[in-house]
């Protein structure tokens, strides 16, 4: 029922954490699909293990490498069918019961097979050693008013896809833009909005989002982000600049409509705060 798309990369240091949580789960209709990327360390040979321990675990030969983590996970979701998916990191911990809540919300809001449904939570970060940093990310980004309005999509990206379950017909409208070059997760969140598909998120943490030196994305604590963004005004400057041609190759947003959202963005994390 449910296709679990794992990429990993050299995550052998906390992988067999994650692929336990996974097992662990309290839904069990799933099926684990991994795609390593070319690791030189000892993740290939975890991954063989589980395989050969659980026969819901499959590791999936690729004969090109280094796709990157989007290149990996949407060859993964061109490559897996199923009836619903979801997306893995290598190096989180999900909380038993993550698959259970996402399939009760999806089955709560499902119209029918042909809309885009995307469910989506909230993350608790933690360190290396899983020691709780903050226990909502949602509410550390001043986010909680803005995750429930799905427009703000066309300006920014909201949607962890480490917490996303989704169905065919999102990866059907999402596998059209799999060209384009930005990450999976915003992608495909974008796609279901265009397509007048359904956003739900669920406002509880339901994985340890593990935040190390080695992180491909992360999240970061800011103490002062107006502080952040002044000192990094460029930076800020040029990540805007590359989100908003990518969602106006999707949403055809124009950039008087992007900048307006934005505004209204930092309002209303303004007033949150």
């Amino acid at each position: 029922m449910i296709a679990i798309l794992m990429a990993t990369y050299n995550g052998g240091k906390y992988l067999k954490e994650q692929l336990d949580s996974i097992i662990n789960q309290t839904a069990t209709e799933w099926e684990l699909f991994i795609h390593d990327d070319g690791s030189t360390d000892e993740t290939e040979d975890i991954v063989l293990t589980y395989c050969r321990n659980n026969n819901k675990i499959h590791l999936l030969q690729d004969e090109q490498k280094h796709r990157g983590a989007m290149g990996s996970f949407m060859w993964l979701l061109a490559k897996v069918e199923a009836e619903y998916y979801m997306f893995s990191d290598q190096d989180d911990v999900w909380l038993p019961n993550k698959i259970e809540l996402s399939l009760i919300q999806l089955k709560k809001v499902q119209v029918d097979s042909s809309t885009p449904i995307l469910i989506h939570t909230d993350l608790c970060i933690v360190n290396s050693n899983l020691e709780i940093i903050c226990d909502s990310m949602w509410k550390q980004s001043r986010m909680n008013n803005i995750v429930f309005q799905p427009e703000y999509l066309k300006a920014s990206s909201m949607v962890a896809g480490c917490t996303m379950l989704f169905n065919n017909a999102a990866k059907s409208a999402s596998l059209i833009y799999k060209h384009v070059g930005f990450m999976h997760d915003a992608l495909i969140a974008l796609a279901v909005y265009t397509k007048s598909g359904i956003i739900s998120p669920i406002p509880n943490p339901t994985i340890l989002y593990r935040q190390h030196e080695h992180n491909v994305v992360g999240f970061q604590l800011v103490k002062n982000i107006w502080l952040y963004r002044l000192k990094n005004f460029r930076l800020t400057l040029k990540r805007n600049f590359i989100y908003y041609r990518f969602s106006h190759k999707i949403s055809r947003v124009y950039l008087h409509e992007y900048i307006w959202l934005k505004v209204k963005m930092k309002i209303s994390q303004t007033r949150y705060s």
